[in-house]
């Protein structure tokens, strides 16, 4: 018998990115997911096997007329790295968003598992001989009491490392008898640090009833909507629990990589070595190791960030997505893909519950829990049963309260921190903007200093000593001299989380700052070190951008301050309100959630619009009602679906063509009652060599929309020096 073979490759030309026929003639152990080597116009390239069929050797699809079929070159993995479900998904997600399917399957494995020669250089399999015991009947008859200690030592741990058992006589003494033996086993290299041990709590009445009644829900998916410091993470443990005991696996994501020690931390309490953790900061040893263990199904529970969601796990029980209003779990850049969607459609390939859990539901989960598409849940009270947070609103505008030697701070809140301080309490402050300054301007011509590709200002990161372009990452030295007058009079403007930390440090000179931002967060272990000494206690003030607002849980803090409340209602995006009141209501959460009462105060430039004064209240219905209105007359989601077309070219006279050619074409397409926006210039203008131009899509049909896409696709496929990318329901336009 001779295997024919579906095999994708990756190539260059995304045209050839698609599956091409091969054969095996071997005798090895060929499977559908695994990868090969193989013969692709005198080059050597690596696909992923995905279709296998089995034929006698006369048998005509091995000799079609217009083509050869060859023989595979090697076959590279032992088991499967791809299920038939990731498989599937990355067909479903190519049809939906015309993508190249091969790009779905390169983001779902770690980049040494992927179908490239790059990835053969990648880690390999580490082992490590460890001691484990031997059961033996009445085995304490046979041993010492010294060594029977170390015998039950091996036994409560499992196993242990070679060189960490001594006495070295005793190990011999033990390996004579017998009662031990010496194993070389697969090496894990992760390394993940926990937070302080937690004792499992009884859940309360409500959080038992929330429980019960989601395990008999006949919903797949499912929103807790429970207000901060409700409980929601130990309704997540208790069904984790009765889903492991149906022999089923669990999968959780969290929003930020930040969070995953937290999560971490309760898992591995209560689950131990039965938890793997996937996401983007790990080295690629530990991907590999982590993902080679749930492939193996050494892990039944698998939490992470974004990426976790195509966790290679099978015999799904349960899907958690916590914060679940999170932007970070949308990917804009190719091939984009929202982890929600992606946990709905896994829950539903293996008939799985979905449970997503927020204190400030996305108006989409929200709109669809209103109309029993999804179970609806709520926890409206604090598990500590305390009151919500009392909250102030400063208006920036009253320019009296400004700290004259830190202007970013008024007198109200510098006050209430000195106040909190002295009672050996802590305080979290928000400041949701990276860097020292936000551009450096001339002060004699005016010139201010910018991205040479993305022609947008540099911020200034201090730290480094560097200037940055937030949305292409150039960095480049700060000049010494204007580069457009030669003057020596540069100046910072505004200011970033580095210089608030500046100014804290001289108004606090005693006292223990911590800042939390996506640079200082870069550093795994520096990250959950600062977690642990803030949980300690151990440090007095945490500084941080948006990170910081989820998901915490530290019971010694009483006040929270926001020094720029209002800087996300000025991005141009139709979700800045709901960004901005989803941070605000989420940061107010973090204060007070233990015995002390807690306190925010929010400092703002617009203290009477409905987002500042509902998010700091944490009033989401009053939200919703106001922000549904707005949707609805702006035909906005959950109203309408969207798909972003950018469209790219380094020829701009090309670009504008092929545009407005293109534009003309959906015009003629779409319905009467969808809208065609655009097209429009996106900031900034150019990212690289590239000149960037959108198309906004918003429409009822999702079907007659894909097949539309589809015809997009084609037409631009072909076209040389275009580069183009799908969005679909984007949150960045």
């Amino acid at each position: 018998m001779i295997a024919l073979l579906t095999v994708l490759i990756e190539h260059r030309n995304p045209q050839l990115s698609r599956p091409f026929t091969y054969r095996y003639d071997g005798q090895g152990n060929i499977r559908r997911g695994i990868r090969v080597e193989v013969d692709f116009h005198q080059q050597v390239l690596i696909g992923f096997v995905l279709e296998m069929t089995w034929v006698e050797a006369n048998d005509e699809r091995l000799s079609p007329k217009d083509y050869e079929v060859v023989p595979i070159r090697n076959i590279i993995d032992d088991e499967p790295i791809l299920t038939d479900e990731l498989i599937a998904l990355a067909q479903y997600l190519s049809t939906v968003q015309p993508t190249p399917m091969i790009s779905f399957l390169q983001t779902m494995v770690p980049k040494s598992l992927r179908p490239s020669k790059a990835g053969l250089n990648g880690p390999k399999i580490a082992y490590e001989q460890r001691y484990v015991v031997q059961p033996i009947p009445n085995i304490e008859t046979t041993l010492s009491p010294v060594e029977y200690e170390t015998y039950q030592r091996i036994l409560t741990s499992g196993s242990i490392k070679k060189g960490q058992l001594k006495p070295a006589s005793i190990v011999k003494s033990l390996l004579s008898k017998q009662a031990i033996i010496l194993l070389t086993v697969e090496k894990r290299r992760t390394k993940f640090g926990t937070l302080t041990s937690t004792v499992k709590p009884s859940l309360t009445l409500a959080q038992s009833r929330v429980v019960d009644q989601l395990w008999l829900e006949t919903k797949s998916v499912n929103l807790l909507h429970g207000v901060t410091g409700s409980g929601k993470t130990e309704i997540y443990l208790a069904l984790c629990e009765r889903v492991l005991s149906l022999g089923k696996s669990v999968l959780i994501i969290v929003p930020e990589i930040a969070l995953t020690p937290i999560m971490m931390s309760y898992l591995f309490d209560r689950f131990g070595e039965d938890v793997a953790l996937l996401h983007s900061e790990l080295t690629p040893s530990e991907k590999y190791d982590e993902y080679r263990r749930i492939v193996q199904k050494k892990a039944r529970i698998v939490v992470g960030a974004r990426s976790a969601i195509f966790a290679p796990l099978t015999n799904l029980g349960l899907i958690v997505v916590d914060e679940e209003h999170s932007e970070t779990y949308k990917q804009d850049s190719p091939p984009s893909y929202h982890a929600r969607d992606i946990a709905i459609w896994r829950g539903d390939f293996h008939q799985a519950k979905v449970l997503l859990g927020s204190a400030t539901p996305s108006l989409e989960s929200k709109a669809r829990a209103e109309k029993h598409v999804y179970g609806h849940y709520k926890l409206d009270f604090r598990v500590n049963e305390k009151a919500s947070p009392k909250t102030t609103i400063i208006n920036l505008n009253q320019t009296e309260l400004l700290v004259p030697e830190a202007s970013m701070f008024t007198l109200p809140l510098l006050d209430k921190i000195k106040l909190v301080l002295a009672r050996n309490e802590q305080v979290i402050l928000l400041v949701n903007r990276r860097g020292y300054a936000t551009s450096l301007v001339c002060r004699q011509c005016n010139h201010t200093i910018r991205c040479p590709d993305c022609e947008i200002p540099l911020a200034y990161h201090h730290h480094h000593k560097l200037l940055k372009c937030h949305y292409c990452d150039y960095r480049a030295y700060a000049p010494s001299t204007c580069p457009d007058c030669g003057q020596h009079d540069l100046m910072y403007r505004g200011f970033g989380i580095e210089k608030v930390e500046e100014h804290l440090i001289k108004l606090f000179p005693n006292k223990k700052i911590i800042r939390m931002d996506s640079d200082t967060a870069s550093i795994r272990e520096h990250m959950l070190k600062d977690l642990k000494t803030f949980q300690e206690g151990k440090a007095d003030i945490l500084l941080g951008t948006q990170m910081v607002a989820k998901g915490h849980d530290f019971p010694n803090v009483t006040l929270v301050g926001v020094l720029l409340a209002d800087m996300g209602l000025n991005v141009p995006s139709y979700r800045s309100a709901e960004r901005t009141f989803q941070l605000l209501s989420q940061v107010v959460g973090r204060t007070g959630r233990g015995d002390k009462d807690g306190e925010a105060i929010i400092q703002t430039y617009h203290p009477e619009h409905y987002v500042i004064q509902t998010g700091s209240a944490q009033d989401y219905a009053t939200f919703y009602r106001e922000e549904m209105m707005a949707r609805k007359a702006t035909q906005y989601p959950p109203y309408t679906f969207l798909t972003l077309l950018e469209i790219a070219s380094s020829d701009e006279v090309l670009l504008t063509e092929t545009v407005m050619n293109l534009y003309t074409y959906l015009q003629e397409k779409i319905p009467h009652s969808d809208h065609l926006i655009g097209p429009n210039i996106p900031y900034p203008e150019k990212q690289g060599p590239f000149y960037r131009r959108r198309i906004l899509l918003k429409y009822k049909n999702k079907d007659a929309m894909i097949a539309l896409t589809q015809d997009v696709f084609s037409i631009l496929q072909g076209k040389r020096n275009i580069r183009f990318h799908f969005n679909i329901d984007p949150y960045v336009i």
